[in-house]
């Protein structure tokens, strides 16, 4: 299930961000910010899209703890459960 969601996000951050990064090479330690070059307005946009692509919604107050790749990834699976 990581995997897979892994994959839509990141596909989806391919899609907000006009580039095309590596699935199979980024790490799920990767950094939101640092690592995949994004800054806060197309963090949110990209937050707004994976709402919309698995029907959660995050909380606001929850962009700050989201550090990296993982922590977006287990933070998906506890709204999916």
């Amino acid at each position: 299930m990581q995997e897979d969601i892994k994959k839509k996000i990141l596909e989806i951050y391919n899609i907000v961000s006009n580039k095309n990064i590596d699935i199979s090479k980024t790490s799920k330690n990767a950094l939101l910010i640092s690592d995949l070059g994004m800054n806060s307005i197309s963090f949110v946009y990209w937050i707004l899209k994976i709402e919309e692509e698995f029907n959660i919604e995050i909380e606001s107050l929850a962009y700050s703890e989201l550090k990296t790749l993982e922590d977006l990834i287990n933070l998906i699976i506890s709204k999916l459960d």
